[in-house]
């Protein structure tokens, strides 16, 4: 390969790679600053609407907006388990919701409180959950990071070679 054909590739790769790792970021991180908190689908309680592997991103909203029929998001147990499920009614004076999985027979046993309540989900987004849930905990941290740095390094390659050149001339 001669010379600029192999800086083409190159150029074409490290493009590749930076908008996957800037894409990727967007969506597991900066949502956040939109005010979304994503979740991974680690269970077929809620299948189709919401399939095993997706991320689902959650808005804040107060309990008292929830109506029956809304999905809602919140913490399960003292552990932090979160789940999502579809509210079956609501009790206002005992301040509780009756939840039900969508792919499950019956309605959840114990009854979630408001103050559990995360909030709604407003997108889903199939398979990403995998991706997320990779990323999150080695082997798959470490490669993320490689990657991001890898693409920093060639964001910056291109820059020093054309630098060198106009140098040499």
């Amino acid at each position: 390969m001669h010379g600029r054909a192999r800086r083409r590739v190159r150029g074409a790769v490290s493009t590749a790679l930076v908008a996957l790792v800037v894409l990727l970021a967007a969506a597991l991180v900066g949502v956040r600053l939109a005010g979304l908190r994503p979740y991974v689908i680690l269970s077929g309680s809620m299948e189709p609407a919401y399939p095993v592997g997706s991320l689902v991103y959650v808005r804040s909203v107060a309990a008292e907006t929830v109506e029956a029929g809304d999905p809602i998001a919140f913490v399960m147990n003292d552990d932090g388990v979160v789940a999502i499920h579809r509210v079956v009614s609501v009790d206002a004076a005992a301040a509780t919701f009756c939840t039900k999985g969508d792919a499950n027979d019956a309605p959840d046993a114990a009854p979630v409180v408001f103050a559990s309540l995360i909030g709604m989900p407003v997108l889903c987004v199939p398979y990403l959950g995998y991706v997320s849930d990779y990323l999150t905990r080695p082997p798959g941290l470490y490669l993320g990071g490689a990657a991001a740095l890898l693409a920093a390094v060639l964001l910056l390659l291109p820059d020093r070679e054309r630098a060198g050149a106009r140098a040499r001339r």
